[in-house]
């Protein structure tokens, strides 16, 4: 009786997989199965949403508005970084240099319904006035083909899907931060300001930069060169 057992289960789980295999390579494509896997309370990649703007001439510090409104609710900037910016100031995101823009922001302190109805230790969470939520947004490759893989726990998830192009990589509370040494205000210079400046003083325009904004500061490099300026908040370069 407990061979017979054995062997149904072994029947079952294989059945079970190749049911999951089919669906998960008839929906691959569309993104269905990570849906499908989200309401059985399977693992499944992190819930991915198309960018704001046209990816092929992305404007990284014009669509932060937007960026903070879909990271949370009163959000304030606490750094951008742009990796592989043009020298028109604009991201091809689909671009097989891989450009990326990062955004992290503290946000009003919203709660998960995990966090809000499990108990403390099994994943619910004590709360204290002035708490905030440290979000962190990274856009890039919208429409890649990606693998996930989880393992453990007696459920093994195998599963190729598609990233949409934004997801929020980064998503924990902050105790009572002090936000006046952290928060900057949204950016007034462009980055196509920033490399016109940075042509002047010698970038060569064929390149990509990496722009960052933190502080209510400016930094600009060019990997593989000697270019590496700072501006303030009003866009002036910072003589060394």
């Amino acid at each position: 009786m407990g061979k017979k057992l054995a062997m149904g289960l072994l029947v079952l789980t294989i059945v079970g997989s190749i049911v999951l295999a089919i669906a998960a390579v008839g929906l691959a494509v569309t993104g269905g199965m990570e849906d499908v896997f989200r309401r059985m309370g399977l693992p499944t990649p992190p819930e991915s949403f198309p960018p704001p703007g046209d990816p092929r001439a992305f404007d990284g510090f014009d669509k932060l508005p937007e960026v903070a409104d879909f990271a949370g609710v009163n959000c304030e900037v606490v750094g951008v970084s742009l990796v592989r910016v043009e020298n028109n100031g604009l991201m091809d995101l689909e671009a097989d240099y891989k450009p990326m823009a990062t955004y992290d922001f503290l946000c009003d302190l919203f709660l998960t319904e995990e966090e809000a109805h499990a108990p403390v230790g099994a994943g619910g969470v004590l709360v204290n006035e002035g708490d905030r939520r440290s979000v962190s947004v990274r856009i890039f490759q919208p429409g890649q083909r990606r693998h996930f893989s989880s393992r453990g726990g007696g459920t093994n998830v195998e599963l190729d899907y598609i990233h949409k192009g934004m997801v929020i990589s980064d998503f924990s509370i902050v105790r009572e931060p002090d936000t006046r040494d952290q928060v900057s205000l949204f950016p007034e210079c462009s980055t196509s300001q920033l490399w016109k400046a940075a042509i002047a003083a010698g970038a060569p325009p064929n390149a990509v930069a990496h722009i960052r904004y933190e502080d209510n500061t400016y930094r600009f490099n060019i990997d593989g060169t000697d270019i590496d300026l700072r501006f303030t908040s009003d866009c002036e370069q910072v003589t060394q």
